[in-house]
């Protein structure tokens, strides 16, 4: 069935197509009347009443009288456009034009938002906190990056694993913890960055990306780290394997930036924490920014020691910090 067919289909098949947790459709249907009638609209508070009242005074056992108020607020919540959001948002991407079915779950906090793909690679699940549907705008970054995510899954070149399978084992919690902030850290940039490319608003800006990447390398001269994420934002294809690969190693994220360095005739070290400084030789995790702002004095003083030494060769803070002294410049 094609994107446009499905666009056709009837309300009714659509519906059976998404399943929803129950109180999420509660709480998103009251505080969606609630802000009406803060507005000054009555009328959805009116048409909820005609509809539940009726159920409060039926003598019904509690999971049947649960069931009833389930179907009176997933109406409200279609009626209320939710349910075309959702849809409209899955048929943008047509790598996602074989799924059946989509799971729609309440998250609690932010860190339990996610969108997951089933074995059969027909049904979605996606977590959502109720906060999203109080602005439609960041209901729809929302779903557009979660199912951005989905449609790399089913992409058999990205090779996304099933279930745990792809990562690394008997790595310790916290380990295992980094491993996967970094993974979806770098997986989040990938993907906002395809979808600002084609005109889409993200639910993280670009500046705001490169702060939570930034957050992985304290220490790494923001030149570098700028290059890095980049090259990050700008890629067209990327890989779960590559992707995993930074994740484990940073110092592959950086690599990342190299080429545009090298693509201007200049050869740029490798900052990563730890990695020797060029002067001293001792290992640092504070490497010095703005060298090219270097005052002459203290420059003069440092190419008496390394006549040879070049900016891009970079050098530690301590280092810098000495021939600032030497050179009264401090």
């Amino acid at each position: 069935m094609t994107i446009e067919e499905r666009k056709d289909h009837s309300r009714e098949a659509i519906e059976m197509k998404i399943q929803y947790d129950p109180s999420l459709l509660d709480e998103v249907v009251l505080r969606e009347i609630r802000q009406r009638e803060d507005k000054g609209d009555f009328r959805p508070l009116k048409a909820y009443h005609a509809f539940v009242d009726p159920i409060y005074e039926q003598k019904l056992l509690p999971s049947a009288r649960e069931a009833e108020f389930e179907k009176v607020h997933r109406k409200f919540f279609i009626d209320f456009g939710f349910e075309k959001m959702i849809v409209d948002s899955l048929l943008q991407f047509p790598e996602l034009e074989a799924i059946e079915e989509v799971f729609v779950k309440k998250a609690m906090r932010d860190r339990e938002e996610w969108a997951d793909l089933g074995l059969s690679q027909k049904r979605i699940g996606i977590r959502i906190r109720q906060v999203h549907f109080e602005d439609t705008q960041d209901l729809l970054r929302y779903l557009r990056h979660e199912f951005r995510h989905v449609a790399d899954m089913v992409d058999e070149s990205f090779g996304h694993p099933r279930g745990e399978e792809g990562f690394p084992a008997g790595s310790s919690p916290s380990e295992i913890a980094l491993l996967r902030d970094r993974y979806n850290t770098i997986w989040d940039i990938y993907v906002d960055g395809r979808l600002s490319r084609q005109g889409k608003e993200t639910i993280v800006d670009q500046e705001g990306h490169f702060r939570l990447l930034e957050a992985f390398y304290r220490g790494v001269p923001l030149l570098q780290l700028s290059a890095a994420f980049e090259a990050l934002w700008g890629v067209e294809r990327l890989t779960h394997a590559e992707i995993l690969e930074m994740a484990k190693d940073p110092g592959k994220v950086l690599e990342r930036g190299e080429t545009g360095w090298q693509s201007q005739g200049k050869q740029r070290s490798a900052f990563f924490p730890g990695s020797l400084c060029p002067l001293c030789r001792f290992p640092t995790f504070h490497w010095a920014d703005d060298l090219d702002k270097l005052p002459k004095e203290a420059l003069e003083s440092l190419k008496k020691d390394f006549p040879t030494w070049e900016y891009e060769e970079g050098a530690c803070n301590r280092c810098i910090e000495t021939y600032r002294v030497e050179a009264g410049t401090w």
